[in-house]
């Protein structure tokens, strides 16, 4: 069996595993956007995800990960500058109060340049990445940053 068979099975595997037993997201469902690199503040993870699932249609957002996934906000990519939190996982309360620096560092984020695809910024890979996966709830540019 050639390595890229086992390969295909161990992601099967996982997926069917975690989609199944602990209804979470798949392997082939997401998409990390930023980088260590990035520096961001916290160990704060952009993260999008496939939503058409069996939990219907979702509001277009990212996720962002704080302190290693301690913190899990979901955030808007409407006006995505305004950084609105949509949802919250782990019980965290739907605010920035204690994690200002880390919404105004993704905030600066967002409008640069994407350090791998320099002619494309951060927003734009995210909001690509939304509609990848999400083919049946596609957003505009205009959507995620009106008046660009």
């Amino acid at each position: 069996m050639g390595k890229i068979k086992k390969f295909e099975e161990f992601i099967e595997n996982v997926n069917e595993r975690y989609s199944v037993e602990d209804n979470l997201h798949r392997l082939d469902e997401m998409a990390k956007i930023s980088r260590d690199f990035d520096q961001l503040p916290k160990n704060a993870e952009v993260w999008v995800y496939g939503e058409n699932d069996e939990q219907g249609t979702k509001t277009p957002h990212f996720h962002l990960k704080i302190d290693n996934g301690k913190i899990e906000l979901e955030i808007k990519l409407e006006n995505i500058v305004d950084m609105t939190i949509w949802r919250t996982k782990h019980n965290f309360p739907k605010s920035w109060d204690g994690i200002t620096e880390v919404r105004d560092k993704v905030k600066d984020w967002l409008m640069k340049p994407n350090k791998k695809r320099p002619s494309l910024y951060n927003w734009q890979i995210v909001t690509d990445e939304w509609n990848n996966a999400n083919s049946s709830n596609e957003v505009e540019d205009d959507f995620v940053v009106p008046n660009k």
